[in-house]
């Protein structure tokens, strides 16, 4: 594993930016300057290999600042993935990621844990935590649904951003 301080020797972090540029040039036709890193389409993420190995930006980026890799997860708080400005990164449980969990496309609600269920058209309620469902009721009105969902991503500490 990389050191903080072989890492500052071969790369530049611009903590406002979340962009790493390369202080030497490692191979081929990587130059001195050019910005270091690939975008992995499928992950949404940026990989950057360092002799040999292939590591992750967001963990790179935590640490170059705090001298030591993250204990847990790096949650993009924004939930844009190659957004890797110190500001967006949090070391984070595997729990705490998913309480900042992105809206599925196919959500119907417009909120994260609600969702109709046709069988007995009602509202359904819901919410996960420490990976265990929580059943917090069903309701005729949307409305009554998506209240007691706010009132339990409060209770249980959501981040702000989750939808």
């Amino acid at each position: 594993m990389i050191t903080q301080k072989e890492l500052k020797k071969i790369l530049f972090y611009n903590p406002k930016t979340g962009i790493f540029k390369w202080k030497i040039s490692p191979v081929g036709r990587i130059k001195i300057n050019d910005i270091a890193g690939s975008k992995h389409k499928k992950l949404k993420n940026i990989d950057i290999c360092i002799k040999g190995i292939k590591y992750k930006a967001h963990r790179l980026a935590w640490l170059y600042m705090y001298g030591k890799f993250p204990q847990n997860q790096i949650d993009h708080i924004n939930h844009v993935q190659f957004d890797n400005r110190i500001k967006n990164l949090r070391d984070v449980s595997d729990a705490e990621n998913k309480r900042n969990k992105k809206m599925q496309s196919n959500n119907t609600s417009g909120v994260v844990g609600v969702c109709f269920n046709k069988q007995n058209k009602k509202w359904r309620s819901r919410i996960y935590l420490n990976g265990k469902q929580i059943h917090l009721g069903e309701f005729n009105d949307i409305k009554d649904a998506l209240k007691s969902r706010k009132l339990a991503k409060i209770k249980y500490k959501y981040h702000e951003n989750h939808e």
